[in-house]
């Protein structure tokens, strides 16, 4: 699981975290658990960064691009 952490994966959104409503889980193409902070669409593809892993989870989250002028 260490691989994945600090790269970005595509995640299908499937449902709240079986632990709180504060989560979501979803998976990567490999079927991998990856839970994200609740701010997205259940049934959602969305790009996320993965910054820590457990042995059968990743735990990622949404980077904003900034824009400098």
């Amino acid at each position: 699981m260490k691989q994945y952490v600090y790269t970005y994966q595509m995640i299908l959104i499937e449902g709240y975290s079986k632990k709180s409503k504060k989560y979501l889980y979803g998976k990567n193409s490999q079927n991998i658990i990856v839970i994200v902070p609740n701010v997205y669409d259940i049934g959602k593809i969305v790009k996320i960064y993965i910054y820590a892993c457990s042995n059968t989870v990743l735990f990622g989250f949404k980077i904003n691009k900034l824009n400098h002028k």
